[in-house]
């Protein structure tokens, strides 16, 4: 299982950039995962650092459309509403946003966006510990995939720890499930 999470993220460094250092190529979408939303049904500090790393290239014309993905449990909880407000308050028209009510893991959202939505190009915003594993279930599924990170915000060091060593079986699961879908012809 370790041998396989270093070699995800050793095949996705390349394709994974910092803010200062994203290079000048559009692409079709930003594609924003879920992460939550606090009590009052607002973006978690995880998932606003996503979004305003979408904001970011949308901003200097490198997307044209903003996809976010997340849990619509319903009228009470909805990542992809609140995300929606969140981009539409800080000046993204709303026509520019589309959404994906069944991102409820990173797998999904990138099946859902290249079955559903047809997205075969795109910049995912997420954060670094996270991002291996997206972008290269991305790339193994045929897209072109680039990756933001979105560490804006200071994440305490405990919860931080935690995120990283789940993403350890995350990547192997997700690395298998990539596989299956390709051989089954399911993509």
């Amino acid at each position: 299982m370790i041998i396989l999470n270093i070699y995800v993220i050793l095949n996705t460094k390349k394709y994974i950039y910092e803010k200062d250092s994203i290079p000048e190529v559009k692409k079709d979408y930003a594609i924003v995962p879920g992460a939550g939303l606090t009590k009052e049904g607002k973006p978690s500090c995880v998932l606003s650092d996503r979004l305003d790393g979408a904001i970011i290239l949308f901003e200097k014309g490198l997307v044209d459309k903003i996809l976010v993905s997340g849990d619509h449990r319903g009228e009470s909880y909805s990542e992809t509403e609140a995300m929606l407000q969140y981009l539409v308050s800080k000046n993204v028209p709303e026509d520019k946003i589309l959404r994906d009510n069944e991102g409820f893991s990173t797998f999904e959202t990138v099946l859902n966006i290249i079955k559903y939505h047809g997205v075969r190009s795109a910049y995912f915003l997420s954060q670094g510990f996270h991002l291996p594993r997206l972008i290269y279930t991305a790339r193994k599924m045929k897209m072109e995939a680039f990756g933001l990170v979105c560490d804006f915000h200071k994440y305490s060091k405990k919860k931080h720890r935690l995120w990283k060593l789940r993403e350890i079986p995350s990547r192997f699961k997700d690395f298998f499930l990539a596989i299956y879908y390709i051989c089954t012809k399911k993509i």
